[in-house]
């Protein structure tokens, strides 16, 4: 009883000063364009992202949400297609990238190179269009495409991609980013971040993974730009240029 007598005074003042959020709005850089009203078939809560898009961000953008595109790593385009009422996010390779790739998988596992050799033979040998990449995305190696396909949930235009936590230093609170994608009226993909920058909360301790009531808060929004990519009428790899499979060669049956 004497221990929750002394936490009284701070429960009953929960109510009047919790929830407290400063909200900071902050615009996108004077540079970047509007937003395109247009929006998803069937969708009319969703924006119309089909485009290909550069993976280097726009001048203006914050610095570190503009490594957080949603291509993989190398990639040099990051192409979207609506897929229906779902969408394919698709990171694209450029033939040198592929073809170091793979004269590296060659050096260091020749048997996992001569099985990508003969399966990418079958799709890579013949000009690729950008539209017609799946079988190129299941290669088990080196690619030009990998493929992802999501479900969007969006509201008033925004693509929501997710909300993250633990953004802060290790030692101070835990800090959520909600993180929203929509395209520019100058074909471009904008990405929102409406951070948490500071909190405070009431120090009580209510179990592992439970934070206390929170005073203040305050967020704010960080932008980035990725402007668009030029599309490419085919991708081509020369196979010529690369290293035979050893099994291959000495069967004198290439496929």
């Amino acid at each position: 009883m004497p221990q929750f007598a002394r936490l009284l005074p701070i429960l009953l003042l929960v109510p009047v000063l919790g929830g407290c959020v400063r909200e900071a709005d902050t615009p996108p850089s004077a540079g970047f364009p509007g937003l395109d009203a247009a929006r998803m078939a069937g969708r009319p809560d969703c924006p119309a992202l089909a485009g290909r898009y550069s993976t280097v961000a726009d001048a203006g953008s914050d610095p570190a949400l503009a490594q957080a595109l949603l291509a993989e790593p190398g990639a040099d385009a990051l192409q979207v297609v609506h897929a229906g009422t779902s969408l394919q996010f698709a990171s694209w390779w450029p033939p040198a990238a592929v073809a170091s790739a793979a004269r590296d998988l060659a050096g260091s596992d020749r048997d996992a190179y001569a099985r990508w050799w003969t399966a990418a033979r079958e799709v890579l040998s013949r000009p690729l269009q950008p539209r017609a990449s799946t079988a190129a995305s299941d290669l088990p190696g080196p690619t030009p495409v990998r493929i992802g396909t999501v479900t969007p949930t969006c509201t008033d235009g925004w693509m929501d991609y997710g909300t993250l936590v633990d953004m802060g230093p290790p030692e101070g609170p835990r800090r959520a980013s909600r993180l929203r994608l929509a395209r520019d009226s100058g074909g471009g993909l904008v990405l929102r971040n409406d951070i948490e920058v500071d909190r405070i909360e009431i120090p009580l301790w209510c179990g592992d993974g439970c934070r206390g009531p929170t005073l203040y808060a305050k967020r704010e929004t960080r932008w980035a730009r990725f402007p668009p990519a030029p599309e490419t009428d085919a991708w081509t790899l020369d196979f010529a240029a690369l290293p035979t499979p050893v099994k291959v060669a000495a069967s004198g049956k290439p496929r």
